[in-house]
């Protein structure tokens, strides 16, 4: 199986969430966003400013 990203850039108020879950469900792929970020963060133990510095320096 083709494994593959695809970003969306967005400004405040332009409804790229919406968007994305529009795209991901039209070319029948997963989606993921912050939130996941967000849960990955919490069951480690640390905020997400923090996953995200952690992810960085390796």
């Amino acid at each position: 199986m083709k494994k593959f990203i695809i970003t969306i850039s967005r400004e405040f108020g332009c409804n790229a969430r919406e968007v994305a879950r529009k795209a991901a469900a039209e070319l029948g792929v997963k989606f993921y966003d912050k939130d996941l970020v967000d849960m990955a963060a919490d069951r480690a133990g640390i905020s997400r400013d923090s996953f995200f510095g952690q992810r960085r320096a390796h």
